[in-house]
């Protein structure tokens, strides 16, 4: 996503994207719910307030943004105070909280340890996920960092301020090379069949990188509207267009569409898949749509989450939505999730 800032609202085409993002990262408040926890503990309920052990509601850090699943548990990035959550993937408890710069905004996994990107500082935390401690900082990255895909040794970075990609070499723990030039505000990557594939959400187009050579390949590929949000899936892949509401299935190699778009709701953010699904959060709707990468087409009717839903990731058996304006990461059993509908 773009952003100019980390905390105001946005309605135009300043997004910020992170994965799955959406523009808005609110004040986050606290629930008036007297029956909530501590903060640090897990709310077992529903947002209805009707109680479901299928569905989990877990306090984290101020304004969650990002969350990632690896190696037995859940880590989410807290936008609005500068740490790392840790949430233990069985007992739905937080287990540690990882300070890293000022904003960090994304995630991934590499190895046994998880790659953190800071907005703020434009750097690349390193955190060992079996100790839960900071063992590198990578600096140097491009300006306004907001997003990062692994593909072997190598972390490329959208850096949204500046039109850019940065590659960093994760084994020198180093900045390699220059900065390779993409599309208006870069906010997301995926990494695809040996193409590294940019979502530049203010010229509303994708670039192509040879992942082998770090060599822009081709013209951009044009969208209808801002694409804030790639994942892989099915061999092929999925790009979400935040002002048109809908999700388009490319071929991973050439860009082209494959089959009509499919439409998740007002101002999708957050996409992963897993479990058989493309997953993709509304901000508006405030739920997740399902897609069948086979058919392409949505399956069932939208799951109600929480408020805000940002970033979105599937492991462990479960489904993890954060929710950004109630510092909180709603987990809902993948066994529960039916193909009608579930309200959690």
């Amino acid at each position: 996503m773009l952003c100019t800032s980390v905390r105001r609202k946005t309605t135009g085409s300043r997004l910020i994207v992170c994965g799955l993002v959406a523009a808005v990262l609110l004040t986050a408040c606290e629930s008036e719910d007297p029956s909530n926890p501590p903060e640090g503990s897990s709310d077992v309920g529903s947002p209805s307030g009707i109680e479901r052990p299928e569905v989990t509601k877990i306090t984290v850090g101020d304004s969650p943004y990002e969350v990632l699943v690896s190696g037995g548990s859940v880590w989410v990035a807290n936008s609005g105070d500068g740490t790392v959550s840790r949430i233990d993937a069985e007992s739905f408890e937080v287990i540690g909280s990882v300070r890293v710069g000022a904003t960090p905004v994304a995630l991934a996994a590499y190895g046994d340890s998880i790659l953190v990107v800071d907005r703020e500082d434009s750097s690349l935390y390193q955190i060992d996920a079996a100790s839960g401690e900071v063992v590198a900082r990578i600096k140097g990255l491009g300006a306004a960092p907001v997003y990062a895909a692994v593909s072997g040794h190598r972390a490329w970075v959208a850096n949204s301020g500046d039109d850019t990609v940065s590659v960093v070499d994760l084994r020198k723990q180093k900045v390699a090379g220059k900065p390779i030039r993409v599309g208006n505000t870069p906010v997301a990557v995926a990494v695809v069949e040996g193409n590294v594939w940019i979502a530049n959400a203010g010229g509303r187009s994708l670039t192509r990188i040879d992942a082998s050579t770090g060599e822009v390949i081709g013209q951009a590929v044009r969208l209808e509207s801002s694409p804030v949000s790639l994942t892989p899936a099915g061999g092929t892949l999925w790009v979400a267009e935040y002002e048109g509401g809908v999700v388009s299935r490319l071929d991973p190699v050439a860009g082209n569409a494959l089959g009509p778009p499919v439409e998740v709701g007002a101002n999708p953010t957050g996409m992963t898949s897993g479990g058989g699904f493309v997953w993709v959060n509304s901000l508006l709707e405030e739920a997740v749509f399902r897609i069948d990468p086979s058919s392409g087409e949505a399956v069932g009717d939208p799951l109600p989450t929480i408020e805000k839903p940002y970033g979105v990731a599937v492991g462990e058996g479960s489904l993890w939505v954060v929710g950004n304006q109630d510092d909180a990461v709603l987990r809902v059993a993948l066994a529960a999730v039916e193909l009608d509908n579930l309200t959690p």
